[in-house]
């Protein structure tokens, strides 16, 4: 039975001490009680878990496990979440001190199956369009960024393991061409890492998003176009 009016947190982890007190800090901010934390660590040998049991101040829950990517911890944590929806966060993120108060009105009516906010990238505040997916794949930012509804998984699946940098974009892309509603809020819910996966291996989530593409009964030859036009700006910066 799914916890109404409540929103899952949901961070993968594994020797985050470096970074994870942000998290745990913008967390404890947050004014209203509709938030807990899931956090999936995959075999911290450092000081993160007892950072996060001694620094949380929110309803929180800690599963261990032997994860194998970060998709895979995603999934793991989905066997765990008792909420309507949930909300991915690295554990170099952070939310803005207002993101529980911005998102009450929409979790407790529960009518949208996405809830997507604009989340700033370093000096950069990127709210997403939601257009041109010939282009972006979908440009909906996951991390921080996003509200998904969870049963929309029994629907499309959890993340797949066909896209390790961008599993997200395929699961986010087959909702939205799928026509389930939602609603793009021009706040900022959150600060995300410039030190992600995606940005540090640019390439392997340049393939990725040709990849999706192609699954997605995009154009080859635009896409293909795309991704040498990608890898040869991606070489030369």
């Amino acid at each position: 039975m799914k916890i109404e009016n409540k929103i899952t947190i949901v961070t993968a982890v594994k020797n985050g001490e470096a970074h994870i007190w942000e998290l745990i800090e913008s967390l404890n901010k947050q004014k209203n009680n509709n938030i807990k934390w899931l956090v999936v660590d995959g075999g911290s040998t450092d000081n993160t878990l007892s950072i996060i049991e001694s620094e949380i101040k929110i309803e929180y829950n800690i599963v261990k496990t032997k994860d194998f990517s970060i998709y895979h911890a995603f999934n793991i944590a989905l066997e765990y979440v008792d909420t309507t929806y949930y909300i991915a966060a690295g554990a170099d993120d952070k939310f803005a001190d207002n993101f529980s108060e911005l998102i009450a009105d929409f979790i407790e009516t529960e009518e949208y199956d996405l809830i997507i906010g604009g989340v700033q990238k370093g000096d950069y505040i990127f709210f997403p369009s939601l257009k041109k997916e010939w282009f972006y794949g979908t440009d909906a930012p996951h991390s921080v960024g996003t509200i998904t509804r969870c049963s929309l998984h029994n629907q499309f699946g959890k993340y797949s393991n066909l896209y390790p940098i961008a599993a997200d974009r395929f699961f986010l892309k087959q909702v939205i061409n799928s026509g389930a509603k939602y609603i793009n809020i021009q706040h900022i819910f959150g600060y995300y890492s410039l030190d992600g996966m995606s940005t540090r291996l640019k390439i392997d989530s340049i393939c990725d998003l040709f990849r999706i593409q192609m699954a997605t009964n995009e154009s080859f030859l635009v896409q293909l176009l795309l991704l040498t036009t990608r890898l040869l700006k991606t070489n030369f910066s």
